[in-house]
């Protein structure tokens, strides 16, 4: 699969077929709900050799699955499993149009980057999907790299809505809540329009604080990813 710019491209395949497994969601926030696999299992209802199945399927060291959501202007975001054996994790790539560099927006792993989207970035994102269950599948699929102090109790009702969309039977507002307030890897940060109108982020492993300079975006790059996150 063709991610341009970024490492390994060769051993990435086409993922959307896991978005309709039994399992894929309670493993894709594994990392973000600071939970186990089995509490996941619990909370999606599904039996757990069928769920162990999926992870062994999703994390193989022999391809990484890519799961990819469309933007405006033909622009798309991929959630790239990077299933190296011994630095593992999930990057969250913006790929724009036309061949251009992806920009890594979040990294869910050992040596976390992010947030990488704010909640009305994400929830616009969502909302563009015309069928329900789609927009329910990007809202959870991109909630991870989500962290956003002003979120609030409507982020956690509409994903709890989407998590129940998707299969949890358990108490999807508890589940929703941790991935909103109690996230595992990034804490709520504040998000807001820089003087030339670009959306940055105070969070101190953000890509998009232009006040860490040494992990920061290029300015340029900033505002492509505000223009093409913008609600």
């Amino acid at each position: 699969m063709e991610l341009p710019g970024y490492d390994d491209e060769d051993l990435c395949y086409d993922g959307e077929a896991l978005l309709r497994r039994p399992g894929y969601f309670a493993v894709h926030l594994l990392q973000a709900a600071d939970l186990g696999l089995d509490e996941l299992t619990d909370f999606f209802g599904l039996d757990p050799d069928e769920v162990s199945s999926a992870d062994a399927e999703i994390r193989s060291c022999e391809a990484w699955p890519v799961l990819q959501v469309p933007l405006r202007d033909g622009a798309r975001i991929a959630v790239v499993w990077r299933n190296y054996e011994d630095d593992a994790g999930v990057d969250y790539l913006l790929l724009p149009a036309g061949g251009a560099k992806a920009i890594t927006l979040a990294v869910l792993d050992g040596h976390q980057f992010g947030p990488g989207i704010s909640w009305p970035e994400l929830r616009a994102v969502a909302g563009r999907a015309a069928d329900p269950v789609r927009a329910a599948q990007i809202l959870v699929l991109l909630a991870p790299m989500m962290a956003d102090d002003a979120a609030g109790e409507g982020a956690v009702a509409e994903l709890a809505v989407a998590l129940r969309a998707l299969g949890v039977t358990g108490d999807a507002e508890e589940l929703a809540r941790m991935l909103v307030e109690e996230h595992a890897l990034f804490e709520p940060e504040h998000w807001h329009a820089g003087e030339d109108g670009v959306t940055v982020c105070d969070g101190e492993l953000s890509f998009r604080n232009p006040a860490q300079p040494s992990i920061a975006m290029l300015p340029e790059v900033l505002r492509t990813v505000s223009e093409l996150l913008r609600p």
